[in-house]
């Protein structure tokens, strides 16, 4: 930062003051403000962007995206899944997280039986849980890993990597394990319930 000082010769004539505590040739704060900072890009945005084109090898139209933040994004902008099936991956994250919560919190209902309406509250939520995953999106998988051909130990395997991991650092790999997974995560949206990809937005 600078300092301005008064001169007794010069009246009140205030002149700025390099960190040193030498007086500033430039004379002026923004002076200063030449010599100690060049002119930079601060604009977080552009910053942001300028990360994405550099390190992910993306248009600035691309980067400027919301979906270029996150590697399942990054597929759904290069074309390797589809808007469909980007969220149904995102949505099969959420249900794994509830799902791990839900038989966490039942090992603790063993030793520490519900007793109050909140704590049989939270176990019905529990049991409503791990009944979707084990029964919708588990048989889901298991379906559109057997039509496509695959394991289902293998699309888990490539969702925990794009959608939980977010490896996509090898293009060509991760663009493949997206398109392996597009089937299958399009029978996990039909086993969701959700419309159609020609009806949806």
């Amino acid at each position: 930062m600078t300092t301005k000082t008064q001169s007794p010769r010069q009246g009140r004539r205030w002149r700025a003051r390099l960190p040193n505590g030498r007086l500033s040739r430039a004379g002026t704060e923004a002076g200063i403000r030449r010599i100690i900072l060049p002119d930079v890009d601060t604009d977080p945005a552009r910053t942001v962007i300028d990360a994405r084109c550099r390190h992910h090898g993306l248009s600035k139209a691309a980067a400027r995206s919301p979906l270029a933040g996150y590697a399942l994004g990054r597929l759904t902008l290069a074309g390797h899944l589809t808007r469909r099936q980007h969220d149904a991956a995102l949505e099969w994250v959420k249900l794994r997280g509830g799902y791990l919560a839900a038989i966490e919190a039942r090992r603790l209902f063993r030793h520490h039986p519900p007793e109050t309406p909140s704590d049989r509250t939270h176990e019905d939520f529990c049991a409503a849980a791990i009944g979707l995953w084990e029964g919708t999106v588990l048989p889901a998988i298991a379906s559109g890993a057997r039509a496509a051909g695959l394991q289902a130990d293998a699309v888990t395997a490539a969702l925990e990597s794009l959608a939980i991991a977010e490896d996509d650092a090898v293009p060509g790999r991760a663009g493949a394990m997206a398109r392996m997974l597009g089937p299958v995560l399009d029978r996990l949206a039909d086993a969701l319930g959700w419309e159609p990809a020609e009806k949806s937005a």
